[in-house]
């Protein structure tokens, strides 16, 4: 189950307005400001304040008596602790009020990153221990569409990083989760950027279930959280799912290799039960 992209729509900006000299958004670790360039343009620019790159897509959504500089969703990649700036609207006649709006929207990642298919992935749960993976690719239940695999576990049971990486974003405040699409937007999880720039996630821990922090570096098989049931969840179990952002909207989610007990490199099957080694 990928995580819907992060949006913020900012309905209108009154861009002959002295009172306003600019407006600024946050959702999260990502701010989008439009700021006064003169009396009849605005900038719209952007800033990641987290600690790993991000994909962002901004579409205006109206204009009225104003024109931009770029035309169309403009889709970029910003890197940490940049800022860039997307667009500029200018008044086409300064003499009448000109508004424009925007949305935009964003996902953790750089956007096509090329996933290192010669890769082996540890199973994200302890050595030696064994779970049934309930939910494979293109799974009828959440899957549909995606490669992701899900595995059911009991609720504070310790889930491992399956490959090396940055802990890019972390959320363990959640309490609320159930077998429906309305809680897609309660999971906890713990996000790990690898040396490909594709992200690792790990989704449904439990309420204050996080045991890596932001900016960590994490080696394959340490410890990085408590598996729960937030989110949209039917029972307690750790989804897991490599992706790079298409776009701030969209994501890609990779088939991927696992090692286990019995094969060096193999394929998961949804039903089967693997052991882990590390």
């Amino acid at each position: 189950m990928c995580l819907p992209a992060i949006l913020f729509a900012l309905a209108l900006v009154f861009g002959g307005s002295a009172a306003a000299e600019g407006d600024k958004s946050c959702p999260d670790k990502v701010c989008v400001t439009s700021a006064r360039m003169g009396p009849t343009a605005k900038s719209i620019d952007a800033e990641n304040l987290g600690v790993g790159p991000v994909t962002l897509t901004l579409k205006l959504t109206r204009l009225h008596n104003a024109k931009a500089l770029k035309s169309g969703p403009q889709t970029l990649v910003l890197k940490p602790k940049r800022h860039l700036r997307i667009n500029e609207i200018y008044a086409r006649d300064s003499r009448d009020k000109w508004t424009f709006a925007y949305s935009f929207f964003w996902r953790y990642g750089a956007r096509n990153a090329s996933h290192d298919d010669s890769q082996t992935y540890l199973l994200p749960y302890e050595d030696g221990s064994k779970y049934p993976m309930i939910q494979g690719p293109g799974g009828k239940y959440s899957h549909v569409g995606e490669r992701a695999y899900d595995f059911s576990m009991p609720e504070g049971t310790r889930v491992y990083a399956a490959r090396a990486g940055k802990v890019i974003a972390v959320r363990d405040n959640s309490k609320i989760g159930g077998p429906s699409r309305k809680f897609e937007n309660d999971a906890n999880y713990v996000y790990i950027l690898h040396t490909d720039g594709t992200v690792g996630r790990y989704l449904h821990l439990k309420f204050g279930g996080a045991l890596a922090k932001l900016g960590d570096e994490v080696k394959a098989g340490e410890p990085i959280g408590l598996s729960g049931s937030t989110g949209f969840a039917s029972r307690p179990h750790l989804h897991f799912e490599v992706c790079t952002p298409i776009d701030g909207e969209r994501s890609k989610t990779f088939n991927l290799w696992f090692a286990t007990k019995r094969a060096g490199r193999t394929y998961l099957a949804e039903g089967g039960r693997y052991t882990a080694k590390h």
